[in-house]
């Protein structure tokens, strides 16, 4: 073209230049630098950019990781040219300069961004993009060029820039603005959230034990006809009754202390209290409890590894004990903050209704069981004493894991043999509650078959050394 051979009046404009800037296959780092220098030239040639190049620019620049060029991008551009009845792509821009927003961190801008689209009119075009071509809840889509000004098209854009910023907040930590921005998507937007967003949520609070939460969040899926597949059942089922790792264990029990450290009266604080949230054990027993009939928690804030009542002396001998009763109280509460066992088996109904398998059909093959589950919901039968279903399930475990290892280990038990233990121990714990010899038996000998060692309790108790 610069060579003048498609003749002297064809020379390079701003729609060359869009043509190569919006080309599907440009993907590697070295294409995309070699385009930051083509934008460089076509502003030496004095070639006016427009919304189409400023947005093949914003993604390069965000693709490369080039901060500064970003930074610079949209400083300099703005989508207030796009006319208001060219809604389709008005949203494309908007959201790649919301995602840019986000990638250098400024989310307060990328909302004010995406508060812009409000302006522009929705597309009347109705047709929807063929599910073939965009997967099964329209994530990361490329769509064809035939349905650039659909109503889906739009939607999609718009979907798209609101999950970079709820992506964003969760990344701050700041879950409120995230559900809110997840609130105002369902309302403004026909096509729903996709599973992926969705899963950030549930990591997010499954790390927390935010129980409530998960329970909002599975309904939500529901209603937007969303799977909810093994891998989200699991992450529900086993935030209900992981043992929290320590950051977490201290602040829940911290909360504990903090609610019994002043008085009804509003007077003095009380010692035990404040002590307890200080002192108290910081290592969780497993669930089954010493007698598998115990409290869950064994005695989070007193064990018998630390006296009679698990109350740390301070030293001096006329030091009294706190409050047997204050104890068991502030054990039960702190008990209820971290294992949530109704709710684990509520999930776990859920989930057996989804694949159309009755809980007591252990041998139906529609559903088979992993190692997480399994240990998740034999621990809430253990805590709730239904021993006779935490056998139940551990014969479901063992059922189909023999039919799809008959003459092999089980890739699980190589995999996970601390859970594998812990699914045994409380396999032999409620046989033994049940006074089921023949039960125990069989017990043992899958143990010797597979090879697992049923995992036992510290001896010096809970306490850290």
């Amino acid at each position: 073209m610069d060579a003048g051979k498609y003749g002297p009046d064809v020379v390079a404009d701003t729609d060359t230049y869009a043509a190569i800037f919006n080309d599907p296959f440009i993907s590697t780092r070295r294409e995309i630098a070699q385009l930051v220098e083509l934008y460089k030239e076509m502003s030496d040639r004095g070639v006016k950019s427009d919304v189409r190049i400023d947005k093949a620019l914003i993604l390069f620049a965000r693709k490369s990781e080039d901060y500064e060029l970003l930074a610079k991008l949209l400083g300099s551009t703005s989508p207030d040219s796009i006319p208001r009845n060219h809604g389709s792509q008005a949203a494309r821009v908007i959201s790649a300069r919301v995602k840019a927003y986000t990638a250098i961190h400024n989310p307060r801008l990328a909302y004010d961004e995406l508060m812009k689209i409000s302006s522009y009119k929705i597309p009347n075009d109705t047709r929807h993009i063929p599910k073939e071509l965009t997967g099964s809840d329209f994530d990361n889509v490329r769509v064809p060029l035939q349905y650039n000004r659909t109503r889906d098209a739009y939607f999609l854009s718009l979907r798209s820039g609101y999950e970079s910023l709820i992506r964003i907040r969760l990344l701050r930590k700041n879950p409120q603005m995230a559900r809110d921005l997840l609130d105002d998507m369902r309302r403004t937007s026909y096509l729903p959230p996709t599973s992926k967003i969705y899963n950030q949520f549930i990591r997010f609070h499954a790390k927390r034990k935010n129980i409530r939460e998960l329970r909002e969040l599975y309904e939500m899926m529901r209603e937007d006809g969303l799977e909810v597949t093994e891998h989200l059942y699991t992450k529900f089922m086993t935030s209900c009754m992981f043992t929290p790792k320590e950051r977490l264990f201290n602040f829940l029990k911290k909360r504990v202390a903090d609610k019994y450290s002043s008085k009804p009266d509003g007077g003095e604080k009380s010692k035990t209290a404040i002590e307890l949230g200080m002192a108290a054990s910081h290592d969780l027993p497993e669930v089954d409890g010493r007698d598998l009939g115990a409290s869950s928690s064994g005695g989070y804030l007193g064990n018998s590894a630390a006296g009679s009542n698990g109350y740390e002396k301070s030293g001096s001998a006329n030091s009294n004990p706190p409050d047997a009763e204050l104890l068991a109280k502030m054990d039960k509460e702190l008990d209820e903050l971290i294992f949530n066992p109704g709710e684990c088996i509520r999930f776990f109904r859920d989930m057996l209704t989804d694949y159309g398998v009755s809980p007591d059909a252990i041998q139906d093959r529609r559903y088979i069981p992993n190692a997480s589950i399994t240990n998740a919901v034999m621990r809430a039968y253990t805590q709730l004493r239904q021993y006779s279903l935490v056998l139940r399930e551990f014969v479901r475990y063992c059922y189909h894991q023999k039919h799809l290892y008959p003459n092999s280990r089980p890739l699980e038990v190589e995999q996970y043999p601390r859970t594998m233990g812990y699914i045994f121990r409380m396999a032999l714990g409620a046989a033994r509650m049940l006074n089921d010899n023949k039960k125990s038996h069989r017990i043992y000998t899958t143990m010797r078959e597979w090879d697992v060692r049923a995992f036992e309790k510290k001896a010096c108790g809970y306490r850290r050394q």
